[in-house]
């Protein structure tokens, strides 16, 4: 409680980071550690700026020490700490900001000034304000224009600094403003240009820099004393209400407010200071690269995250030509604000379930699929992709759906044993289709001895393997000789040939053997297969092709190839 957490900031890697004010320290969270780094006791970090390779200062964030009259440059890298001086006298370095030709900006409330420091020479340049005791405090920079904005508590006045001439220019809202009370405190750019504000009194403000018009906008009354403020990339307003306890987002086209009360604390209608204080006075904040709203608590020592954003999503299989009937759907759902909660599966418009990680595909008919997923996460918003595939289906199609049969009779149980002798026996080469369409249509004509035969989906696997056999051939990829089975094959020009690892489990532990396939005359080269993985090949011309597994020189293949 004793930390006092001030600005927030959150870097390209989205490490959120927090000047400490009362500790002296700048606090790092990444991956849900606390890092901290001593800046100094008594050196009242207020404010942080990020630096990037755009702002001509990449690694490095900026910090400014109020009580010790610095700036401070740290490294994020090295972690190596540089201060520079601004002066002699009291000046209170507060808000800094990164110009786009790598200026770094900053206000001095003691002396109503503005700063420009060179980070590379070290000098410090001042730039006067118009208004006395103007106590300028937030600071914001357009990255367009390179236009310096901020406001000025103690006279009401929001201010623009021309970087190339040094002229200011006033926007006047009041003849007089009581500063920590009424008076304009946080300011953001936002993506239009226009420049957003909050003043202390319960009010939003906008400046229009084309035509120097204020438009303020009253805020709820429960929000009581906005001072942080950020722009989002939609153009929604957020701000923090010191006193109000809460965080609170204004969208500009529907003229709406909505408040989200803070977990820790509540409404201070008095406000006072530790440890009388109701509120976790809500200070920084800064929206990570997903959309969440980090923001820190003064009064509570901790960093606090809104949860806006969707989890992030990526489907990485199935995809490409599938010939197995399970495959394994591979994906990464991820969210580090609220977690994912659930993730939902439906191929081609219909809800399906995984077992083990593995998709049915055995009531599928051959062709294109479309896998869709959604995750959700715990603060209810998803993200859905999806995976394009064409089943191929196979031989091992075929065993499955005889594995899954239930029979009903002696007939049918003698049926589906056969069934499993004749696929054991069927050719590898050009013979096989027709084998598998034989095996399936014998099953077909004893359906009645089975509990739901799947008569139209058989039909439809008769069909395909009839259409596209020279899809079917298919070498197992073994750990011993003779590594690859069948040894030899023959197969007819624009045939297909897949080259399948799929070894029997040893308990929990599979397989770590390395294997490749190498067809050199086609100078062809496959990822690594690991277990239950396939890659597939097609001849396009006559002649024979020496197949062999670069981890392994003694397993050979010779693949003829006729018209």
């Amino acid at each position: 409680m004793r930390s006092g957490p001030a600005i927030v900031a959150v870097d390209e890697d989205d490490d959120v980071w927090v000047a400490m004010a009362r500790s002296g320290k700048l606090v790092r969270f990444r991956n849900d550690r606390v890092q901290s780094f001593e800046i100094g006791q008594d050196s009242r970090p207020v404010a942080i700026a990020v630096g990037n390779a755009g702002n001509r200062h990449p690694n490095t964030i900026w910090i400014s020490a109020a009580f010790d009259e610095k700036l401070v440059r740290f490294d994020k890298l090295t972690g190596a700490i540089r201060k520079y001086s601004l002066g002699e006298g009291t000046m209170w370095p507060f808000m800094i900001d990164l110009g786009p030709t790598g200026d770094v900006w900053f206000t001095q409330r003691a002396v109503g000034r503005i700063g420009r420091l060179d980070a590379e020479t070290g000098v410090v340049q001042q730039f006067a304000l118009p208004t006395e005791n103007a106590g300028p405090a937030g600071l914001a920079i357009d990255p367009r224009s390179g236009m310096v904005w901020f406001t000025q508590g103690q006279v009401d006045r929001i201010g623009r600094l021309d970087p190339q001439t040094g002229k200011v220019t006033d926007y006047v809202m009041g003849d007089q403003s009581t500063g920590m009370t009424s008076g304009p405190a946080g300011i953001a750019i936002a993506p239009d240009g226009g420049v957003w504000f909050a003043k202390l009194e319960g009010k939003l403000g906008r400046v229009d820099p084309g035509t120097g018009r204020i438009q303020l906008i009253e805020v709820p009354e429960a929000a009581r004393r906005p001072a942080g403020i950020a722009v989002g990339p939609d153009g929604n307003v957020w701000a923090v209400a010191l006193d109000g306890n809460s965080v609170l987002r204004y969208e500009p086209a529907p003229r709406r407010f909505t408040i989200y009360p803070l977990p820790t604390g509540t409404v201070d209608a008095e406000p006072s200071s530790p440890p009388a204080a109701r509120t976790a006075r809500p200070f920084g904040l800064a929206f990570d690269s997903r959309g969440n709203l980090w923001f820190s608590e003064q009064y509570t020592g901790q960093l606090g995250v809104l949860a806006l954003a969707p989890p992030s999503l990526r489907v990485v299989s199935p995809n490409g030509d599938i010939n197995t009937h399970d495959p394994f759907v591979t994906l990464a759902a991820f969210d580090r604000v609220s977690g994912v909660e659930s993730v939902e599966y439906s191929l081609d418009g219909r809800s399906v379930t995984l077992s083990a990680g593995r998709l049915s595909l055995l009531d599928c008919r051959p062709g294109p699929h479309r896998l869709a997923i959604t995750a959700t996460n715990h603060a209810g918003f998803s993200s859905t992709g999806s995976s394009d595939f064409r089943f191929t289906p196979n031989g091992g199609t075929v065993s499955a759906l005889i594995d899954a049969l239930e029979p009903t009779t002696d007939v049918g149980r003698a049926a589906q044993n056969a069934a499993r002798g004749s696929l054991n026996r069927a050719p590898q080469d050009a013979g096989r289709a027709e084998a598998l369409q034989s095996i399936l249509e014998r099953l077909a004509a004893l359906r009645t001895d089975f509990a739901g035969f799947p008569t139209s989906y058989v039909q439809t696997l008769v069909g395909h393997f009839r259409t596209e056999g020279t899809n079917l051939l298919e070498v197992k990829v073994l750990d011993q000789q003779p590594w690859f089975l069948p040894a030899q094959l023959s197969v007819r020009a624009g045939d297909t040939v897949t080259w399948r690892y799929d070894p029997p489990s040893q308990g929990h532990i599979l397989p770590q053997h390395a294997n490749r396939i190498q067809i050199e005359s086609d100078r062809v080269v496959s990822p690594l297969l690991r277990a239950g993985e396939s890659f597939a090949h097609q001849f396009a011309r006559a002649g024979a092709y020496a197949v062999t597994n670069p981890d392994r020189p003694e397993a050979k293949l010779v693949v003829e190839v006729v018209q």
